[in-house]
């Protein structure tokens, strides 16, 4: 009962991130619910768009995607993401 409500509201919270264009925050839930039930084939197309928005952003908006990826954690201080610092010639090689 309480693992059902649970689901329920992360994919309620996800779909809400998804149309406010919060796509990390989006990403983050959906990867976590395509864990939970990875034989649905809905988070994983969840997960395609969610991706492709946050490359989007990193190739045309790196500084918004920067400024998304830097969130505060609910009982803790902001965090970083790994998405957030683009790979750079430098760092490739």
């Amino acid at each position: 009962a309480w693992a059902e409500k649970l689901l329920n509201d992360a994919k309620r919270v996800a779909g809400h991130y998804e149309k406010n264009e919060q796509w990390l925050r989006a990403l983050r839930l959906y990867s976590q619910l395509s864990t939970i039930e990875p034989n649905s084939p809905e988070w994983k197309e969840h997960l395609k768009t969610c991706t492709r928005r946050i490359r989007l952003l990193a190739l045309y908006t790196p500084a918004e995607l920067k400024r998304a990826g830097t969130t505060a954690a609910p009982d803790g201080p902001p965090t970083r993401t790994a998405a957030v610092e683009p790979a750079t010639p430098a760092t490739i090689f």
